[in-house]
C-alpha cells in the first residue's frame, strides 16, 4: 500500500505535564494496613486488608513481553543476570561494571520472597501480547472483573482508559504525603489535567531517544564545525543543517552520480523529530494541531529536504514495494550518509560497536549524537527532544481487589533499591545505553550526555495511538504539498480525537 500508517496523538484540554512521583526512603510506602480509601474512591476501591489476613493473594501483572522477576522464576533465565556474568577476556573496567549489574540483579531477585511475605502473596507476570493487553484491560475492566491487578501499558492504552473511568485514581487510596505525590523518586504520574493520578512511570534509568547521529570523519574531512558546538552556541538551526547537508551531498568518485548524501532517515521518525524541533504538535490537546502553522513548517521542511534541496538518499518507498522502516533506518551503516536519526537499539541491532566485542563492530568510522536543529517556530530551551508518551507505564484497573495493597505492592516492586538511588543511577547500570554508541570513551560519554539531555526535555505527543492513515510518503515523494496534506487529514484527526473522548 502507498499509505504508511502514522498513528497520531490524542490528549486532553490543557497542557499534559508529567507530575513527578516518588519515595524518599525505603519506608516511604504507605503501609498496607494503614492506607484508607478516601471519600472519592473509584467504584470497588475498598480499604486495604492487612497483608497477613486471609488466604494467600495472587497478584497478576499483565504485560506484552516477558518480564522478570516473580514467583517461581529462575534467576539464571533473566537477561539482566546473564549479561552481568563475567566472561573470558573481560577488562577490569568491564568486570567492575558487571559487578554493579550483578548487585542490581541480585537485589531484584532477593526482593521476590520479601514481597511474598510482606503481602502474603504470590505474584506473576502474564505475557498477554500487545493486542492481548489492550483487549484485557478494556474488556475485563468494563465487565467489572479485571484479569490482572496491574497492567504494563503504553499511553495509547492508558489515556483512553483513564478518560473512560477504567483506571484507579491513586489519590483515592494513598495518603496525601505518599511519595507518589511528594519526593519523586520511584514513580511519576501523567497529569492529564483532571486531577487524577492513574498512569505511572518508573523513575530512573534510560529509555529510547532519537537524537541526530552524524559521521564524525565525514564532517571533519569537509572542514565542517562540530554541530554539537553549534548547538551549544544556539546556532544549530534548520538553515545551518541544510547548509551542512548541501556540502556533504557529493559525487565522490566523479562518475556523474551522487554517492554520498547529507541525510537519510525513515520518514515517520524524521517528521516526528521535525515537529518537536519546531515546537509543534499534532494533538497535544482535544483540538488537532495538524493544521497549525508550525506543523505546516515541519511538513515543508520534510518536503524541501527531498525535493528542493535534494540532500537526502533516495527514499525506499513502500508504494514501490520497499521497506523504509528498515532500509532507511539502516542505510547509514554503508558510510555514505552524513546525518541520520539514531537510537541505541538501532546501533545494537546493527552491531555497530558491540560491547561484548570491545566496541569492534561493523563501522570503521565514529558516530556522534547531537540534538536536532531548531526550526523557525522552535525554541532551543523549550523544545521537546523525546516523546515521553513512549515507553512503559503502569496502571491499576478499577474494581481490583484491595487496591491500596496492590498500589503499595507495585511501589515496593520497583523500589528494589530501598530509596537509595545511588545504585539505581550508577552509570554502570546504563549498560548498552553508554557502551553501544561508540568505541571511544570520549564519544561514549558525549553520546550518553545527549541521551540524558533528550530525556530531560520531553513532551507528550502520542504518535501511534490513534488509527489515522496518513500518506506521509506523498510529502517525501513530492506528490502532495504540505497544505494539501493538512487539508486532507486534519478533519480526520479531529474526528478520531472526538470519537476517542
Amino acid at each position: 500500500m502507498k499509505k504508511m500508517k502514522k498513528l497520531m496523538a490524542l490528549g486532553l484540554a490543557g497542557v499534559m505535564a508529567l507530575s513527578l512521583a516518588a519515595c524518599g526512603s525505603g519506608s516511604g510506602s504507605a503501609g498496607t494496613d494503614s492506607a484508607a480509601t478516601s471519600d472519592g474512591a473509584a467504584s470497588g476501591a475498598a480499604a486495604s486488608a492487612p497483608a497477613a489476613s486471609g488466604e494467600t493473594r495472587i497478584i497478576n501483572i499483565g504485560s506484552w513481553w516477558r518480564q522478570y522477576y516473580a514467583t517461581g522464576d529462575v534467576q539464571e533465565d533473566s537477561s539482566d543476570w546473564v549479561n552481568a556474568q563475567y566472561a573470558d577476556g573481560d577488562t577490569d573496567a568491564q568486570k567492575a561494571e558487571k559487578a554493579v549489574n550483578q548487585e542490581v540483579a541480585q537485589r531484584k531477585w532477593d526482593l521476590v520472597p520479601v514481597l511474598e511475605n510482606k503481602y502474603n502473596c504470590q505474584f506473576y507476570w502474564q505475557n498477554l501480547t500487545y493486542a492481548g493487553t489492550t483487549e484485557s484491560l478494556q474488556n475485563s475492566t468494563l465487565a467489572g472483573t479485571p484479569d490482572c491487578d496491574i497492567y504494563m501499558v503504553d499511553t495509547g492504552m492508558a489515556i483512553p482508559a483513564q478518560a473512560n473511568g477504567l483506571l484507579l485514581d491513586l489519590k483515592t487510596v494513598l495518603p496525601e504525603d505518599h511519595d507518589l505525590f511528594t519526593t519523586q523518586t520511584v514513580f511519576s504520574y501523567l497529569d492529564l489535567g483532571d486531577g487524577k493520578a492513574c498512569i505511572l512511570h518508573v523513575q530512573g534509568g534510560l529509555s529510547n531517544t532519537y537524537p541526530l547521529g552524524f559521521n564524525v570523519q565525514m564532517l571533519e574531512e569537509n572542514n565542517l564545525e562540530d554541530p554539537r558546538d553549534l548547538y551549544a552556541r544556539g546556532e544549530w538551526t534548520w538553515d545551518k543543517f541544510i547548509e551542512y547537508c548541501k556540502v556533504l551531498t557529493q559525487d565522490t568518485d566523479g562518475d556523474g552520480q551522487l554517492d554520498q548524501y547529507g541525510f537519510c532517515g525513515y520518514a515517520n521518525d524524521v517528521f516526528s523529530q521535525l515537529l518537536m524541533s519546531n515546537g509543534a504538535t499534532i494533538a497535544a490537546g482535544t483540538q488537532e494541531g495538524l493544521s497549525s502553522a508550525p506543523t505546516g513548517e515541519a511538513l515543508q521542511m520534510l518536503a524541501d529536504m527531498y525535493n528542493t534541496y535534494n540532500v537526502c538518499y533516495p527514499y525506499d518507498s513502500a508504494a514501490a514495494g520497499g521497506n523504509p522502516s528498515d532500509s532507511m533506518r539502516n542505510q547509514y551503516n554503508n558510510g555514505n550518509i552524513a546525518f541520520f536519526p539514531i537510537a541505541v537499539w538501532i546501533q545494537n541491532a546493527n552491531g555497530n560497536y558491540p560491547m561484548d566485542q570491545n566496541g569492534q563492530g561493523n563501522l570503521t568510522w565514529d558516530t556522534a549524537y547531537v540534538q536536532w536543529p531548531v526550526g523557525p517556530s522552535g525554541n532551543q530551551e523549550t523544545n521537546a527532544c523525546v516523546n515521553s508518551a513512549d515507553g512503559n507505564w503502569f496502571v491499576i484497573p478499577v474494581n481490583v481487589q484491595d487496591p491500596a495493597t496492590v498500589a503499595n505492592f507495585l511501589y515496593d516492586l520497583y523500589n528494589w533499591y530501598d530509596g537509595d538511588t545511588s545504585l539505581r543511577d550508577d552509570p554502570a547500570t546504563a549498560n548498552w545505553w553508554y557502551n553501544e554508541t561508540a568505541n571511544k570513551e570520549e564519544l561514549k560519554a558525549a553520546n550518553f550526555e545527549v541521551q540524558n539531555y533528550c530525556l530531560s526535555h520531553s513532551g507528550v505527543e502520542l504518535w501511534d495511538k490513534l488509527g489515522v492513515d496518513m500518506d506521509l510518503e506523498s510529502i517525501v515523494l513530492g506528490e502532495s504539498t504540505p497544505a494539501q496534506f493538512q487539508t486532507t487529514y486534519a478533519q480526520e484527526v479531529q474526528a478520531a480525537l472526538d470519537a476517542m473522548f
